[in-house]
């Protein structure tokens, strides 16, 4: 679909509020985040073929995953740009880098869809759990694109169907019940813009990638009881939290209930253990 200029721009300063505004709630949750995000870091680090040595570009870093470990993957020798629409994320990502002494990586505050490197300045590149929040994804991948290398590659992540992600689609999908804001059409930006991989084969090769690969990856989002995931989603989840401010407080009280409920059916001996499927696509400059 296609967005004028104009509520393009409004999106983008709305989707950089709402996110600066999580930062503090990802901080705090940082090793739930990290753990449930470590299979895609490493998925990505093989799609996009990083090695010791190279220059990587990780685009929409939030607080510094997965640039931070792709920085320790390519050692001494290599170095990775991070770069992210929202101050308040990459000031985090600059003190968890600081802390664990890595000093190969570079944290910019930059817009995804207009990256201004040189061209054919970095090896590969990533971008996880992104590029569906942005207005003009092919534009962003244009400037990807450009900044690579001839053969380099760039590997993203993006959420497959609400039916594969219900530790996003369950609350939403009960407070959608509960509200008149309607659904977004398909392809509009949001957690589920490139649920059809379709899709992002189609964005990757229309802005200059070839020898495209996509695939699943199953995750696992662990919790100690209902009470505890909705608690952490609600701050975290930048859509999420959106909506439920939309909400009456008296409907939230009754939203709470209904999504405790609802996610008892992921109940496990391990605790609350809620799947999530994500592609992993690729592609050569």
């Amino acid at each position: 679909m296609t967005i004028d200029p104009k509520t393009a721009a409004e999106m983008k300063a709305r989707e950089r509020e709402i996110w600066s505004n999580a930062a503090p709630a990802w901080q705090r949750n940082d090793e739930m985040l990290v753990n449930f995000a470590a299979p895609a870091t490493t998925a990505m680090i093989q799609a996009a073929a990083i090695r010791p040595g190279m220059r990587v570009l990780d685009v929409a870093c939030g607080t510094g995953h997965p640039a931070i470990p792709i920085a320790q993957h390519v050692g001494k020798s290599g170095t990775v740009l991070a770069t992210d629409f929202s101050e308040p994320m990459l000031a985090i990502a600059r003190d968890k880098a600081a802390a664990q002494g890595i000093d190969n990586i570079e944290f910019r505050v930059v817009d995804g869809e207009r990256l201004d490197e040189p061209e054919g300045s970095f090896d590969a590149a990533t971008m996880r759990w992104g590029l569906m929040f942005m207005p003009d994804p092919v534009a962003a991948l244009r400037s990807v694109a450009r900044a690579l290398k001839p053969g380099g590659r760039v590997a993203l992540a993006v959420w497959a169907g609400p039916d594969k992600v219900p530790f996003a689609s369950l609350p939403m999908g009960i407070m959608r019940a509960h509200t008149t804001v309607p659904t977004p059409p398909p392809g509009a930006p949001g957690m589920f813009a490139f649920a059809d991989p379709e899709r992002i084969r189609a964005v990757l090769t229309e802005a200059g990638f070839s020898d495209v690969s996509i695939e699943p990856l199953a995750l696992q989002q662990l919790h100690e009881s209902p009470q505890s995931y909705w608690s952490q989603m609600r701050e975290m989840a930048a859509p999420l939290r959106t909506l439920y401010e939309t909400l009456p407080v008296e409907t939230r009280a009754k939203v709470d209930l209904e999504i405790y409920a609802a996610a008892e059916r992921f109940r496990s001996s391990e605790g609350l253990v809620m799947p999530a499927t994500t592609w992993i696509a690729s592609g050569r400059r």
